[in-house]
């Protein structure tokens, strides 16, 4: 990464090493979950991940928000406009998240419905679980913003790290499938808890000394690029777990298990992606009246990508039999057919994720909203007027790509939006 100066190579290059961690860690609980859970509760349990990712998108704008603000910020800027800004977010967190566990139980039956689960017990802890996760997108925003990236790395391991302990502690724990899922996701809301409270002691490290109940001169404003940005980040997820949903849906719980061991060669990709955005926002952001520059560092993210991307999903259409037997057993054979619809899905998936960082760091997100919303509506549309599952993937892995396509040709160079 030549266009990276200074300390900025070391860490970004551990950056890259951490994430990949990460990754790897989080292969681990899905390979450890498909050990200790049944092919049932494993669909259960990737079911209610692919819904905190839905709900959590706040905080993944929030994310994005908080890494450009702080990347824009002059050096000689005064304490309080650093601290003033995570303090008033840390609230609209704090209150949005409230307002999200009541709407959830007062919405619970028909989220039962939709999710197909009907244990009031796991929908209870998955809302707690998601009210909770909208604090580490905000710190690692914050990390971000300020080139912290060896930091960035760091916390992202803490997420992992606790899924894992939650598995440990259901296998050595329980016996019953039911009692040791319900111990995954009580023991995740601990380490929920304990990574937010990391989070809120590094920002401190970086920002300095700051208290929630201090007063913020920072006002949130709502624009038209913070709106755009979140509509973005929905589409992103959405479209990052339409599949899955779809998946068990028309399929049931079973196929959704199967399901959900093929989308662990798909996450490779995706992660990568993720790291890649990761470096790139606040970087783009950085070179504000610098569009040459930018557009260099968006094509050197791109390419890195591609070629990432090309190998992983050419190894994993060839050895995928093998490696699904390997991994998860004789049981998840049957998720071999679903590789190639992975591939495809989580290909179109990652290079637009780096199209929306750069873009968000651009300040050109209004085409990216409009075409993102667009391609999420007809997928939806080929939903209800499909039900064959494998109709339905393509669909989504198609359209996926042609709206990339679109949103690079109409948003990367052009001078105006």
């Amino acid at each position: 990464m030549k266009f990276l100066k200074g300390d900025l190579i070391g860490e970004s290059t551990v950056l890259f090493m951490l994430n990949m961690l990460a990754s790897i860690l989080n292969y681990v609980c899905q390979l450890l979950m498909a050990q200790v859970l049944s092919v049932e509760s494993f669909g259960t349990v990737n079911t209610i991940f692919s819904f905190m990712l839905i709900v959590s998108v706040p905080g993944t704008a929030l994310t994005m928000t908080a890494s450009k603000y702080y990347a824009q910020l002059p050096q000689d800027c005064q304490d309080s406009e650093k601290t003033g800004f995570i303090v008033r977010v840390f609230r609209y967190v704090t209150f949005s998240g409230v307002v999200f566990f009541v709407l959830c139980i007062a919405a619970m039956h028909p989220l039962s419905q939709i999710l197909s689960i009907v244990d009031a017990a796991v929908l209870i802890l998955m809302f707690v679980l998601s009210a909770l996760s909208l604090y580490q997108p905000l710190y690692a925003g914050v990390f971000a913003g300020n080139k912290q990236f060896l930091t960035v790395g760091l916390y992202a391991l803490t997420i992992p790290v606790y899924k894992i302990i939650s598995i440990i502690a259901a296998k050595v724990l329980f016996v019953d499938d039911w009692q040791r899922l319900y111990t995954i996701l009580a023991v995740m809301i601990v380490g929920t808890v304990l990574t937010a409270s990391l989070g809120h002691y590094g920002a401190k490290r970086v920002l300095g000394k700051f208290s929630i109940l201090q007063r913020s001169e920072y006002s949130m404003k709502i624009t038209t690029k913070s709106i755009n940005i979140l509509i973005l980040n929905i589409c992103l997820m959405v479209y990052m777990n339409i599949d899955l949903f779809s998946v068990r849906y028309y399929g049931g719980e079973g196929e959704s298990g199967l399901y959900s061991s093929a989308l662990l060669f798909g996450r490779v990709i995706y992660y990568f992606a993720t790291t890649l955005g990761t470096i790139l926002l606040p970087l783009v952001a950085a070179k504000q009246n610098k569009r040459e520059q930018q557009i260099r560092m968006f094509h050197k993210m791109m390419g890195l990508l591609l070629i990432f991307m090309a190998v992983c999903i050419g190894f994993f259409n060839v050895g995928g039999g093998f490696l699904i037997k390997l991994l998860y057993g004789s049981g998840y054979m049957g998720a071999q057919p679903y590789v190639k619809y992975v591939s495809l899905i989580s290909a179109a998936l990652s290079i637009c994720t780096v199209l929306v960082n750069y873009l968000v760091g651009v300040d050109r997100t209004r085409f990216a909203a409009c075409s993102m919303t667009a391609i999420n509506g007809i997928i939806f549309a080929l939903i209800i007027l499909e039900s064959d599952i494998r109709v339905i993937l393509t669909g989504i892995g198609m359209i996926g790509m042609g709206g990339a396509l679109l949103i690079y040709l109409f948003s990367v160079f052009k001078k105006d939006q």
